[in-house]
């Protein structure tokens, strides 16, 4: 097996771009939706009912999935400063143990 290099400052750098595209990405869905929602709908003819109906429907399955991605976005970021942390506290740890000696 070759060896096996890790940098923990590449944890915090992916960690913090996961932070920043969930924050876009909600801002993103939370303005479509905004948009969405405003579009008005003929009241005159029976049509227009019933492609309101659809279409708010179609809303509130695409809200169930883009509405809280930004939180597991956060949660996988949240993983990766734990990971960085593990390796940079195992990486001094093996420093200190060279050293002591």
């Amino acid at each position: 097996m070759a060896g096996f290099l890790v940098n923990p400052e590449d944890f915090h750098t992916t960690g913090d771009a996961l932070v920043q595209a969930g924050g876009d990405l909600h801002q993103q869905w939370e303005q479509l939706k905004a948009q969405t929602m405003g579009i008005k709908f003929g009241q005159t003819d029976m049509v227009a009912p019933l492609i309101q109906m659809t279409l708010m429907g179609a809303v509130a399955v695409a809200d169930s999935c883009f509405g809280t991605s930004h939180q597991a976005l956060g949660t996988y970021a949240d993983g990766l400063q734990t990971m960085a942390k593990h390796y940079q506290d195992a990486e001094d740890n093996s420093a200190t143990l060279f050293k002591a000696e």
